[in-house]
């Protein structure tokens, strides 16, 4: 018995000694399977309290700030270029720090720092160091004399990284803002220190007498006088100053 049927693919197929044969050109029967309902998981948002949570917001906060470090190296940038072409005048104004203070209502000084930054370095650089940093560089290759030992420039300097302190010290990269501001300090006294006219004797007498009383008193201070004025500043340890008048 001979006879024809349509299955899910095409062609023609005939039963023989039993069997169902296939043509060539019919494809496979498709075989529908069950459906499972399998509930799918999910990872669940990290709250923004949560260890992960946290994390993200610092770092977010990170980015955040470096954000603001290059776009107040781009303004440092924009503002030099104005500078340059006298833009004041476009706007008939006599000075560009009017122009900045008064149709871009910028502080003049933060104007000013955003540009010698500009002028001085990259903006990877002061957007991985900080506007500030970057000031404060500015600031110490100003005072340091040795400028073949340090380079020719602040970037450069900051470049060749180096130490700055007691002992091994720090090196400049890894010192902040605070600190290399504290060294600039340092080092601008040391200079006015030495440039001060050395006591007459009259002085030098008057300065021991001076320290020998106050030693009398259990007060350790150091004592400086200024020639011009004939007056001494005398610096003490705030807690034996309390102790002493107790």
């Amino acid at each position: 018995m001979a006879g024809t049927g349509t299955g899910t693919g095409t062609g023609t197929g005939s039963l023989r000694s039993g069997s169902l044969r296939y043509d060539r050109a019919m494809s496979p029967p498709r075989i529908r399977l069950p459906r499972f309902d399998v509930g799918v998981v999910r990872p669940s948002t990290p709250g923004p309290n949560s260890d992960e949570g946290i994390r993200q917001r610092v770092a977010d906060v990170r980015e955040g700030y470096r954000a603001v470090q290059a776009g107040a190296y781009a303004i440092g940038k924009e503002l030099v270029s104005l500078k340059k072409q006298r833009a004041q005048r476009r706007f008939k104004l006599p000075t560009f720090q009017q122009l900045v203070t008064e149709e871009m209502k910028i502080p003049y000084r933060t104007a000013a720092r955003y540009m010698r930054v500009a002028r001085h370095f990259k903006e990877e650089t002061a957007v991985e160091h900080g506007i500030s940093k970057c000031e404060q560089v500015i600031r110490l290759h100003a005072v340091l004399a040795d400028k073949r030992k340090y380079g020719r420039n602040p970037s450069v300097m900051l470049s060749r990284n180096p130490r700055f302190g007691k002992g091994r010290g720090k090196t400049l990269k890894r010192m902040t803002a605070k600190e290399v501001e504290a060294l600039v300090r340092a080092i601008e006294l040391r200079k006015a220190a030495a440039e001060l006219p050395a006591p007459t004797q009259l002085q030098t007498r008057m300065l021991a007498r001076l320290r020998k009383e106050f030693d009398s008193m259990g007060l350790a201070a150091r004592i400086r006088f200024h020639a011009g004025r004939s007056e001494y500043t005398a610096i003490f340890a705030f807690d034996e100053v309390r102790e002493h008048f107790r």
